[in-house]
């Protein structure tokens, strides 16, 4: 959808080659996502019965609009070509250090693997950390955000060697989260500390009917913000002076992505 010619502006370029640096104009994910939910509005209304000299005159439209949101989604998978490695210190509820590491697209050529990426990142961490005067040895334990492991009810899990196993080799799924556990566990071992995730993406406490999908071979599973939610809800809890598991509430995470989530008594039940 994108040509480039002698005429083709620099920030046109770099989408092109996929190569978007964070000084972009067309570096905003809102921009992408206002995009998209143009399309599904036109795609929802368009009525492609309508005839005009026995011809379907809006079905040439309707393709034409799919493919336009066909490649924002691209765009939105490859483009903004930079990513992130964020890292904190808490000593107790308190947060003394706040961290993040931006990685241009550029930089991560030929990192493809979760083994690739990790080891790319962890360098930045222990850097960022000595730039403020902290060093790995002065953690009690070392806590990444859940991948794709299997299935399981939320909750604080230790990081094991084969739950790193599984991570690093894709087993239940790809996905950047899974580089939580694996740099928890690399960092951890290293100092012979535990390493912990906290309420995985895959978070499974749904109730039966919410499995429901329409077709028995496809029941519904859960991914989604988990971990947002569950910390959100216990702010919620802790603001009203009550446990979460007292709460029925619903959390809506709007980010990049968006989850809904009905949390009964502590549990994400849809």
């Amino acid at each position: 959808l994108v040509d480039e010619n002698v005429n083709t502006e620099n920030d046109l370029r770099e989408i092109i080659n996929h190569r978007v640096s964070p000084e972009n104009s067309f570096y905003n994910y809102n921009d992408y996502y206002a995009v998209i939910n143009n399309c599904n509005y036109f795609l929802s209304k368009v009525d492609t019965t309508v005839l005009v000299s026995n011809q379907k005159v809006l079905l040439r439209e309707y393709a034409v609009v799919k493919a336009i949101r066909a490649w924002t989604y691209l765009q939105l998978i490859i483009n903004p070509g930079s990513t992130s490695t964020k890292v904190a210190v808490y000593e107790g509820d308190e947060r003394p250090l706040s961290k993040t590491v931006q990685h241009n697209a550029g930089d991560m050529d030929g990192v493809v693997t979760m083994e690739q990426n990790a080891a790319f990142r962890k360098p930045f961490i222990i850097e960022a950390l000595r730039e403020e005067g902290v060093e790995l040895t002065e953690f009690d334990a070392i806590i990444g955000r859940g991948g794709l492991v299997r299935p399981i009810p939320g909750g604080t899990y230790l990081v094991n060697e084969q739950m790193g196993k599984d991570l690093s080799e894709c087993t239940y799924g790809k996905h950047a989260s899974n580089l939580g556990g694996i740099l928890a566990y690399e960092l951890a071992t290293a100092i012979g500390k535990p390493a912990f995730i906290v309420d995985p993406v895959v978070v499974d406490e749904m109730q039966d009917v919410a499995r429901l999908s329409g077709h028995p071979d496809y029941p519904r599973r859960p991914i989604f913000h988990a971990l947002n939610q569950k910390a959100v809800a216990k702010r919620y809890a802790a603001e009203k002076g009550v446990p979460y598991d007292s709460l029925n509430v619903i959390v809506c995470h709007m980010g990049g992505g968006v989850s809904v989530g009905a949390h009964e008594k502590g549990r994400i039940i849809d």
